[in-house]
Order: C-alpha cells, then structure tokens, then sequence
C-alpha cells in the first residue's frame, strides 16, 4: 500500500537553546547549547515520513534570503527535491525561537514567507503530484488552508490536518478531514475539555466524529496516544524514552503515523510506529535530524516488546 504523500506546510529557520527553567516575564536567564537549523512543522513532518520509506513530495514557501540555501540542502540531503519550493521576495523565510527547559519547550514563530503561500500555485502542486494524502498544519495562512481542504475533498484527496498551533477553523470544514491529529492543549481550545487520560481522549474525540472527521488521534506526551473512529477505539502507551529536547516530538510523530498509514493501512501498527518515533525524537536534540528511520523505530518496538517479556 505504498501511497504518495504530499506535505504542504511551513518552513523555519529555527534557533534553538536550552537553560534550567523557562524565564518569568522580565526575567533573564543564562542558556546554553545553542544551535541553528532548519525546521518549520511542514518540513519536519515531511522528513519523518519519508525517513519512514514513504513516497513523500514536500510544497512549502521561503524568502529570497541567505536562509535559503540551508533550506535546500535539507531537501536535497533527504530526498525531498525543491521542484515544489516557491519563492517569495518580498519578505525573508520563516522563523522560530526555541526555549529547551525542563524537559519541554516553548516556541515563538514569525510566518515570514509561510504565510505568502498562495493557494494557486499550491492548486497547481496537487494537480501536479496527484497525491493520495496531502498533509497540512496551522503554520501557512487560514484561508489557503481551508481552500486546500476543500479542493482535495472534492477530487477525493484524504487530508490530515494537524491542528498547530491551533487556530479556529469553519465547523463544516471538518468534514472534508479524514485524518485530525492533536495535542492536549488543542483538543482543550477546541472543546474546552483538557484529556489527561485515554478515556478524557475518546471522550473529547467524539467532538469531532460528530462533525464528520472520520479518523482521530490524540496524542497524551507521555502517557501515549488514542486512536477513535466510528467503530474503533484504540490507546497505545508511549515508548520510554531519555528526554533532551522534545521540538520535534509531535511532528516526528505525525509524519511517520500518516506514513505507516499509507504503508500498512493498520491504525494499530501506526499508532505504535509514532509512538516510537516521537520518543526516539526526544532523545537528541533539533527536529529533522533527531527524527528516526524506520529501522531505528522498528528496533525500538522490538526492544520495548523484548524488555516487557523478560519482567
């Protein structure tokens, strides 16, 4: 079931440092570590699927800025090519700004050309690659996004959406989704209901099985993930894992589920494939670099299974 995949999102310039604890409001604290890279949710959800041995294209949005090369060294580096890049030059390609503490992060972005993306040549990249899933985040502007969404479900198109950060979306669009991914604090902004557990999950899921998704995922951080359609229900618990810099944890996680999806076409063996794949992410620091192949998330499924036998 080896499907083509088409991520259109955002592309970064991340810098990232890690320190002790985040700063209070006015406060300075000393950091550590620093580094910068290429990220952008787009982009790192496209690395992690196609490290996971999918057929991936990836369409994205930068500026005419010396960033620039750093980007298209990342996409020749791990075969996403740059046929499908366009170029803005009225404004600099996107970036962020990486807390690292306490075993968590905080992230402030600015668009930059993320958010001149236009929807018409973005048509002409679907037209083009004549996707079977086509892969989407909140990082590119509201109205292509939703323009996307609904031109993909009238040509039959499966869209995963991944709601971050999250931003308020039109309540019939959901039903042009096949495929929601979010976080705790997502599934809260747009329920108003916070899951701390499996059950919270599957009860805060059916919000949207009620408006036509037809596939939910919630992830939990450490406690796992769930999976909820009309007739399934399934929780997988998260993958031990030595926490040093969880940036890319979510995106490792959604590429490689969509990309095991395509693959297996087994919710089960997906879940577990994105469980592995965010925790190993954790465990080194940046997004595109610190996601795993498929090797190293099969390797990890088997030591936890092997692990779990010998208690």
């Amino acid at each position: 079931m080896n499907k083509r995949i088409l991520v259109i999102g955002s592309i970064n310039i991340d810098l990232s440092i890690a320190s002790s604890c985040f700063p209070k409001k006015g406060e300075t604290v000393k950091g550590k570590d620093f580094f910068k890279t290429v990220g952008g949710k787009g982009l790192n959800q496209a690395v992690a699927a196609h490290k996971f041995g999918q057929n991936v294209c990836f369409c994205g949005n930068i500026g005419f800025d010396h960033d620039a090369a750093m980007v298209y060294e990342i996409l020749e580096r791990y075969g996403l090519g740059t046929e499908h890049i366009k170029r803005d030059g009225q404004t600099h390609t996107g970036s962020a700004i990486i807390v690292r503490a306490e075993e968590d992060n905080a992230i402030i972005i600015d668009e930059g050309a993320n958010g001149t993306l236009d929807f018409g040549s973005v048509r002409e990249t679907i037209d083009s690659v004549a996707p079977d899933y086509v892969m989407l985040q909140f990082e590119l502007s509201h109205e292509v996004n939703m323009n996307i969404i609904r031109y993909c479900y009238d040509r039959g198109i499966k869209v995963v959406l991944n709601t971050a950060p999250a931003s308020d979306m039109e309540e019939e669009v959901l039903k042009c989704i096949d495929t929601l991914i979010l976080n705790q604090t997502e599934v809260e902004y747009y329920t108003g209901n916070y899951p701390s557990s499996e059950t919270e999950a599957f009860a805060a899921s059916q919000y949207f099985l009620d408006r036509g998704v037809v596939h939910v995922v919630v992830t939990l951080g450490d406690h796992g993930s769930i999976y909820a359609g009309k007739e399934k229900r399934i929780f997988q618990k998260a993958y031990k894992s030595n926490v040093i810099d969880s940036t890319g944890a979510g995106d490792a996680f959604t590429g490689v589920y969509v990309s095991a999806i395509s693959k297996y076409g087994d919710v089960k063996k997906a879940l577990q494939f994105a469980n592995a794949a965010g925790g190993l992410t954790c465990e080194k620091n940046g997004a595109i670099i610190a996601s795993p192949t498929y090797r190293e998330i099969e390797n990890k499924i088997l030591e936890e299974e092997n692990n779990e036998k010998s208690v």
